[in-house]
C-alpha cells in the first residue's frame, strides 16, 4: 500500500488552501545512475532516460544495524519531466526505491 503525505498549496486564483495528497510507490529496484561530482546526474529506469533537474533532499538512513547492515543515503530528486524519485545507494550499488505522484 501507499504510503501518504499531506501537504497544504495556495491556489493561484485564490488565496484559498487547498490540500494536496501525495502518494508513492516502493520500486526498490536496481538503476543506472550517472553520477556528477559524486551526485546523482540522470538515470535510466525500463528502458527510459530521467535527467535529474534537482536535488531536492538528501539524508543518511540507517540499514538492519541488528542484522550488520550498514547505513545508505537517499536522494529525493526531481526529473526533467517533473517526476519526483527517491534513489538509494548502498555502497556503489544505486537503486530507484520509490517514486512520487
Amino acid at each position: 500500500m501507499a504510503k501518504q503525505l499531506t501537504s497544504v498549496w495556495e491556489s493561484a486564483k485564490s488565496n484559498e488552501r487547498l490540500p494536496v495528497v501525495l502518494l508513492s510507490r516502493l520500486i526498490d529496484r536496481p538503476v543506472a545512475v550517472r553520477v556528477k561530482k559524486g551526485l546523482p546526474d540522470s538515470f535510466s529506469f525500463r528502458g527510459q532516460s530521467h535527467q535529474i533537474l534537482e536535488i531536492i533532499d538528501q539524508w543518511e538512513e540507517s540499514g538492519a544495524w541488528w542484522k550488520g547492515e550498514p547505513s545508505y543515503r537517499i536522494y529525493r530528486v526531481q526529473t526533467a519531466d517533473l517526476g519526483v524519485f527517491d534513489l538509494k545507494r548502498y555502497k556503489e550499488e544505486w537503486r530507484l526505491y520509490r517514486i512520487w505522484d
